[in-house]
């Protein structure tokens, strides 16, 4: 693991421990839109789950709002590869998908 993972990992722990944001049996959505900070906000609380005492629920929503071309189902393959409990909503259809 390099320099700057140890410390974002250290960094996102002393904020959340600090803030008191997560206690035990939270339940905590990440809305993920496909870039770099949401993705790595999700990874960050995953990986932290199972370092820390304390249990808490976490789940990841996309809403495929037509930016891109199948973002959601890109999305979906994601989240289903990396075993990450998940929603893909789409507002314009208002069909829901969830895993």
């Amino acid at each position: 693991m390099s320099f700057v993972e140890k410390e974002i990992k250290r960094l996102t722990g002393r904020a959340i421990h600090r803030s008191c944001m997560i206690q035990d049996g939270d339940r905590i959505l990440v809305a993920v839109s496909g870039g770099y900070d949401s993705n790595s906000m999700l990874w960050l609380l995953r990986d932290r789950l199972r370092r820390v005492p304390i249990s808490y629920d976490l789940s990841a929503v996309h809403a495929e709002l037509g930016f891109g071309k199948d973002t959601g189902k890109k999305m979906e393959q994601f989240f289903a590869a990396n075993g990450f409990d998940f929603s893909i909503i789409n507002p314009v259809s208002t069909a829901q998908t969830r895993k």
